[in-house]
């Protein structure tokens, strides 16, 4: 169910430029199982696996229902996944695009969302089917705030960035509303009283 993302050789760095000589199409699974779906790196020209992320089951992950992001920098892939039952098992997957390899993951609850890399590269924000809004500091891998926002509905699509504004965030919720909330930085989140 999820689009497929794709780190492009052209704008990719020496590392990646070491391991492949074409482009990889990342695609994630949404398998009647909660713990046994996967995520493909796809050569382009060809669609052979470069690798697979849980090919062999090692994670209990949950299927894919938003777009995976492509980290250029870090050569990292961010996934969302569901939680599995009841709920408590990692959803938010880092993965590093090299070799398919585990860099961390998170317990979020669960997320039907793509997450999204603000245009600093400095902060992942992700969205959870029960009204939060997560922000994770890319280069530590660890909570930006001190708590998550919570919305009181479910984050629908993805997070977008104003371009003109740095942290000003726009998202939409299933209970029908447009948000926009301005991101301070490390510390205590937005307020969603105050948008």
């Amino acid at each position: 169910q999820a689009a497929t993302s794709a780190q492009l050789l052209a704008y990719s760095d020496a590392a990646f430029r070491a391991i492949s000589t074409d482009d990889l199409v990342f695609a994630a699974t949404r398998n009647t199982s909660t713990t046994n779906n996967r995520v493909f790196a796809l050569r382009a020209s060809d669609g052979t696996a470069q690798w697979t992320f849980n090919g062999t089951g090692a994670y209990s992950m949950d299927y894919v229902v938003g777009t995976p992001w492509v980290d250029y920098t870090r050569n990292r892939l961010y996934v969302a996944s569901r939680a599995g039952t009841p709920g408590n098992r990692p959803s938010l997957w880092v993965i590093n695009t090299l070799d398919g390899t585990l860099v961390q993951s998170f317990a979020l609850g669960h997320l039907q969302t793509s997450p999204m890399l603000s245009l600093d590269e400095s902060t992942v924000y992700v969205g959870a089917i029960d009204g939060r809004l997560y922000a994770i500091d890319a280069d530590t891998l660890t909570q930006k705030w001190t708590g998550s926002v919570n919305l009181g509905s479910a984050l629908i699509g993805y997070v977008w960035e104003d371009g003109a504004v740095p942290g000003r965030l726009y998202f939409t919720t299933a209970n029908g509303n447009v948000w926009c909330l301005q991101d301070q930085g490390a510390g205590s989140p937005p307020n969603p009283a105050s948008p």
